[in-house]
């Protein structure tokens, strides 16, 4: 995995390591290698990356400061003085400066600073966290990487976290700070985090935003759709001036081409890609987003996906460790060809956020509290039962929904409709979302103009009638260029804004804010089939059961089985959680069971 790797042991151990030997990754996608930025005693600082990767480091007689990232639309002598400001203001413990100077900028970045007098650390994140960050403890001391991988040889093999393995089969993803392992947390987007000599740490989160309904009927549509219009041009200029080929992930969707038409209106040279692959990309989402291509003018080429085999899977999960779920491996090969076709310089954009800065997200329903709001998340938002990821995991029902309200009460917001928002911004998608794409930065730099901070802060303020059935979306897109207004949404029944799309939104609204009514209906009125037990996932899947069943790995075999023996009824996902988790253990124990599978076919 690029990215840094910090190193600080604790005052008895012997020496520091020789970064566990897994800084570079033994299946790296494409050439790497790691850099030691600086090294004493006590601790080690590198960075692993292949060329174009950005990275800055800077050095003075204070200072060793290295830059992740990128902080868009400064150029490089304003960025030398912001680290250094920063830097001042952070070993001044002037927390207000320093959180002044996150919402000042815009960008996905993280700084990491030694302060040389004191042999103090300092990791500072963005306001969105949009680089994960892996904090491991052991005896040994204390790591801070990008790696996951790093982080996990350094806490040892054998450290599963059954309530983060629990959240992880409920919702695809754990949530806050919990990880899959004891020992490993994630730093919390817009935090310091200061590591002393002796390892000792102290985490100071400096910004967390609060969704809280405005109480306000008042504004223009038209007004706040040119404003955020005029915002997100500014965010797609910023991103458009970073060197090299930019290429542009374009859908038959709304989010991708808003981004492509802001780029073509900061008369990018962008290039567009689509990925075609049966049973998930359909006919119509390929002949919309070529149109959308075809309208701008820009270069449009769609990717044709094989079928996954084994060796993408363990690829998948050598890079993230199990936090991808492994049904997403075929992205894999698509970003190959595209590095192959564009070069390695290349910069991918995605429309990834627009689905949440946008439309209005509370459900059209009251949630008077946390304990509210948990139970809605779990039927719109549960892969499986509380019942069903506690027996496979061996804890209670009773501690695994405790973590998951132990998280929902902590946020700052006091209705459970507005609670709910908070779960699709900082689980949903700072803890789901961006684990998927730190995945594309193993090939190259990857963007999402939607997560530019003056733009989100402002688009998620915007009154909740402005939003009602995509109305603001609808006047912000024709904003950016009509005439991608008027065309079909796929999947959506017409263009945005027209009957047939309106129609078809409120139908699923409702249906999103009773989920468990509607997955009764659904159950009864359409059978969705499962896999066959004959399928490879099912044998796959009998193999790791047994495997794992002699390794004490911290997962019920009786409760695996049972998922496994009535494949045929089970959603896929759940299946592909559970192959997840599944894999994830037989790795940490040794095992090789996707290399046993490296040429057979996969979901």
């Amino acid at each position: 995995m690029p990215g840094f790797n910090l190193i600080v042991q604790s005052p008895h151990a012997s020496a520091v390591p020789d970064a566990c030997d897994r800084i570079a990754g033994s299946e790296a996608p494409v050439e790497q290698s790691t850099e030691v930025i600086a090294e004493d005693n006590a601790a080690l600082l590198t960075m692993t990356a292949y060329p174009h990767y950005p990275v800055r480091v800077w050095r003075d007689e204070r200072f060793v400061i290295c830059c992740e990232g990128r902080i868009y639309g400064l150029g490089e002598d304003l960025l030398v003085r912001t680290a250094f400001t920063l830097a001042e203001a952070i070993v001044s413990n002037d927390c207000a400066a320093v959180t002044d100077g996150l919402l000042a900028h815009d960008g996905d970045f993280v700084f990491v600073i030694l302060h040389k007098a004191s042999g103090d650390w300092y990791v500072l994140n963005d306001v969105f966290g949009r680089l994960p960050i892996y904090l491991g403890r052991s005896d040994r001391g204390f790591t801070v990487t990008r790696n996951i991988g790093v982080a996990v040889a350094w806490c040892g093999h054998h450290g599963m976290s059954a309530v983060g393995a629990a959240q992880f089969l409920v919702f695809g993803h754990c949530l806050g700070e919990q990880t899959l392992w004891d020992k490993i947390r994630v730093l919390p987007s817009a935090t310091l985090l200061r590591i002393g000599r002796n390892a000792s740490s102290h985490l100071t989160q400096l910004h967390r935003f609060d969704f809280s309904a405005k109480a306000t009927a008042a504004g223009d549509l038209r007004e706040q759709a040119s404003h955020l219009a005029l915002l997100f041009r500014k965010s797609c200029t910023a991103r458009g001036q970073l060197p090299g080929p930019h290429v542009v992930a374009l859908s038959g969707g709304l989010d991708s081409r808003a981004v492509a038409a802001g780029l073509a209106g900061a008369e990018d040279a962008f290039d567009a890609v689509t990925m075609a692959r049966p049973g998930w990309y359909s006919t119509e989402e390929i002949r919309i987003a070529q149109d959308v291509a075809r309208r701008l003018g820009r270069p449009w080429r769609a990717f044709e996906v094989p079928p996954c085999r084994g060796a993408d899977y363990s690829a998948l999960l050598e890079i993230k460790q199990g936090l991808n779920e492994l049904g997403m491996a075929f992205h894999l090969s698509f970003f190959t060809d595209i590095r192959r076709r564009c070069g390695s310089e290349v910069v991918y954009f995605t429309g990834d956020g627009g689905d949440k800065a946008l439309p209005e997200l509370r459900p059209n329903r009251r949630l008077a509290d946390s304990e509210a709001m948990c139970d809605f998340t779990l039927d719109r938002r549960g892969v499986f039962t509380l019942t069903e990821a506690a027996a496979i995991t061996g804890i209670s029902v009773g501690e695994l929904r405790s973590s998951l309200m132990d998280r929902f009460s902590g946020y700052p917001e006091a209705d459970g409709v507005d609670k709910y928002v908070h779960f699709l911004i900082y689980e949903r998608t700072m803890r789901w979302l961006f684990e998927g794409e730190d995945r594309n930065r193993h090939y190259f730099w990857s963007v999402a103009p939607f997560f530019s901070l003056p733009f989100f802060r402002d688009a998620m303020d915007c009154p909740a009638h402005l939003k009602k059935n995509y109305r603001l979306y609808r006047e912000f897109l024709a904003a950016l260029r009509q005439d991608l207004a008027t065309l079909d949404k796929a999947g959506s029944h017409g263009a945005i804004g027209s009957f047939g799309f309106t129609f078809h939104h409120r139908f699923k609204a409702a249906a999103h804010s009773w989920p468990g009514l509607a997955r009764r209906v659904q159950r009864a009125l359409i059978r969705t089939p499962g896999f066959a037990a004959t399928d490879e996932v099912a044998r796959l899947l009998e193999y790791q059961i047994g495997t794992v069943g002699t390794a004490a790995a911290g997962v019920d075999v009786a409760a695996c089985r049972h998922v496994v023996q009535g494949i045929t009824q089970r959603p896929k996902r759940q299946v592909l959680l559970l192959l997840t988790l599944l894999s994830m253990i037989d790795r940490l124990h040794g095992g090789n069971s996707l290399h046993l599978w490296r040429e057979r076919q996969l979901p």
